[in-house]
């Protein structure tokens, strides 16, 4: 057997674990009853009975969560009432996985798509190693978390993770608010933004009502009637000095402090932005003003030349590959990230007016304005 239920519910896939796990309790899809997890003499995992499997004789009661199936169903739902044929727990032997999900278009000609409503967080290697499985079968696989994550703001590592990208939408989730049978889309997305001010392109779809070619995931169609819902919570200020200190005494930065020392950066050389703010980058690990501080390093190795967001971009890939700033794990996005960050940040540095645009290619240090 190859997957199996965790005691939260969860469907876990044998081979995501590369050790024997005597640990954990899992439960038989069909019986429920307990399970052992081994690897076979090939180095795969599968899950074995304990004792014979009672299914023939025992009626199914899943271990998911009730949200978790009031969320596949009402996805299900809507599918139906919108002229698929939608199917949940769909075994696919050939990957030897189970679709929370699976769907086929309006025509006998039309291919197959997935649906992964996942609830609680999973390692970002599990999450991409389920999603290439899927396309290999489907045409489309969208993954779809509980809308509930996002009310503690956007910087969780398993946002990060989730997140999509497409030339219409920008950075993206879809999100599925259970209590108001909503589909949620947040778009839009800045990948630079103030942790407790930002501002993101929100749509929400009614499950109870016909969803005409939106499970088609026609990009287009998704862009009208587009709300801007705003994060934003009350902070309390510190003074300018406070803040630096706060950072200089934090273990924590010791070393990275010592690095950019290294190449000539202090942190009182920064501009006081950097700090007073709470930055964050959404594809990015490293704290926000660490990266800010390493974007403005990068910035004064371009003080006496132009230079194009494609030459920052490459400065960016270096300053990842050195080790000094360190991405987020989002396998859900195959687009490269570089260019998409650079310009993020050269468009916040114009604004804090550091460099300006000599054309639509190149950019220039605004020299009698910095501390290089």
């Amino acid at each position: 057997m190859y997957a199996a239920y965790s005691s939260k519910g969860e469907l876990i896939y044998a081979n995501d674990l590369k050790n024997i796990c005597r640990q954990s309790v899992y439960y038989c899809p069909d019986c429920q009853q307990v399970l052992s997890h081994k690897i076979s003499r090939k180095g795969k995992g599968y899950f074995s009975h304990v004792t014979s499997c009672q299914s023939d004789t025992i009626q199914r009661e899943t271990k998911e969560s009730i949200e978790h199936q009031t969320g596949k169903s009402l996805l299900k739902y809507n599918l139906e009432l919108s002229g698929y044929e939608a199917h949940t727990e769909y075994n696919l032997p050939q990957i030897q996985q189970i679709a929370d999900v699976f769907y086929y278009g309006k025509t006998q000609q039309s291919v197959a798509n997935v649906l992964e409503f996942q609830r609680v967080p999973v390692n970002s290697s599990q999450i991409e190693t389920r999603h290439t499985n899927y396309l290999q079968l489907v045409k489309h696989c969208q993954w779809i978390i509980d809308d509930k994550v996002f009310k503690t703001g956007y910087q969780q590592v398993w946002l990060k993770t989730m997140l999509n990208y497409s030339k219409e939408l920008g950075f993206h989730w879809w999100a599925l608010d259970i209590k108001q049978a909503e589909l949620v889309l947040k778009f839009r997305m800045p990948l630079m933004y103030e942790v407790y001010n930002v501002k993101v392109a929100e749509k929400r779809f009614d499950l109870n009502k016909t969803l005409d070619n939106y499970w088609d995931f026609s990009q287009a169609s998704f862009l009208n009637d587009v709300y801007y819902s705003t994060y934003r919570l009350p902070i309390k200020q510190r003074t300018y000095f406070r803040q630096l200190k706060s950072i200089m005494v934090n273990s924590i930065y010791q070393n990275d402090i010592r690095l950019l020392y290294a190449e000539g950066v202090l942190l009182q050389m920064l501009p006081a932005w950097m700090l007073m703010e709470k930055w964050h980058f959404l594809v990015c690990k490293t704290p926000g003003w660490l990266c800010l501080a390493w974007f403005y390093w990068l910035l004064s190795q371009f003080e006496l030349k132009q230079f194009t967001t494609k030459d920052f971009a490459k400065g960016i890939q270096q300053l990842v590959e050195s080790e000094k700033i360190v991405l987020a794990s989002s396998p859900l996005i195959s687009v490269d990230i570089y260019p998409h960050l650079s310009d993020a940040v050269l468009t916040k540095f114009k604004e804090k007016k550091l460099i300006f645009k000599v054309n639509n290619m190149q950019w220039r240090v605004l020299t009698q304005q910095n501390s290089f």
